[in-house]
């Protein structure tokens, strides 16, 4: 999947964030433009934190994605915002899934239900947070960080891959490059051992066709 961190400038790019954000986040055209490159050279799935720019760049791109939607500050206002799209798989994002607010979740998880998308959670905190949603029977998939350097893997490497391993769940690796510090083939080779997909944050044609070439090394498809 495209992921989308960099195009919301988020932190974990250090100094670079700053960059992405000017590029991205203040100029939903680019996100565009880059949702339509990704798309026709084959990377057809899109992991999309839910505002207003990326938002209006999905609409502005013009392309049928699967699209896996990951929501945060205001659910249902949010929901609303990308219901439009029909996205495949709706996720509570981290905010709401670290809480671990029990009956906040669930409520979010029935209205992705209600929409007929796939019900699933975003964490910051896989080692933690999974076990105890699985306890609520209704998350189908986990985003949760995965890379080989055990790279924002909270609160450790070791509880992330045990709750990896052990979740009923499907599993999505966000974070798979830690943030530029793996090059796509390695990251992915050790990612594909956990997760059934990965999300892959990137900001250029270049990009795309390096990770493009990486998975056809791999013999995996990118759609």
């Amino acid at each position: 999947m495209l992921g989308t961190s960099p195009l919301i400038g988020a932190g974990q790019f250090g100094l670079k964030s700053l960059e992405y954000y000017r590029r991205f986040y203040l100029k939903p055209e680019n996100i565009a433009r880059l949702y339509r490159e990704a798309y026709d050279l084959g990377i057809q799935s899109l992991q999309l934190v839910v505002t207003k720019p990326t938002v209006e760049a999905l609409e502005e791109a013009g392309r049928d994605f699967y699209l896996a939607a990951s929501i945060y500050g205001n659910f249902e206002e949010n929901l609303k915002l990308i219901e439009k799209f029909n996205p495949q798989l709706v996720a509570v994002h981290a905010e709401i899934a670290d809480s671990l607010n029990l009956p906040r979740i669930r409520e979010c998880l029935e209205a992705v239900e209600a929409l007929g998308a796939i019900p699933a959670a975003a964490t910051h905190q896989p080692g933690e947070t999974i076990p105890r949603l699985d306890r609520l029977g209704m998350v189908k998939v986990y985003l949760a960080p995965l890379n080989r350097l055990g790279a924002y893997m909270e609160p450790s490497p070791e509880l992330t891959l045990k709750a990896l391993k052990e979740t009923p769940a499907s599993i999505v690796a966000i974070k798979p490059l830690a943030a530029g510090r793996l090059k796509p083939l390695e990251a992915l080779e050790y990612v594909y051992g956990f997760a059934e997909s990965a999300s892959v944050g990137l900001t250029s044609k270049r990009e795309i066709l390096e990770v493009l070439e990486a998975l056809e090394r791999l013999g995996l498809s990118p759609s």
